[in-house]
């Protein structure tokens, strides 16, 4: 986040990180929900087994 800060011109890194927080967060959701796919179709794949991964919460 320091490289967005630098090239936006931010003073503080609290005014990019205000901004740009959510980004970090719903990409790191897609990323869960995505692996959490690929385990789960894997897993029935291979063991017949209908196995779900829940996703924890992921806080700032």
């Amino acid at each position: 986040m320091k490289v967005v800060q630098e090239r936006l011109g931010h003073k503080e890194m609290s005014t990019t990180a205000n901004i740009y927080s959510h980004v970090d967060l719903e990409m790191q959701k897609e990323a869960t929900n995505k692996l959490n796919n690929i385990l789960e179709w894997q897993i029935k794949k291979h063991l017949g087994i209908n196995l779900v991964f829940s996703m924890c919460e992921i806080s700032l």
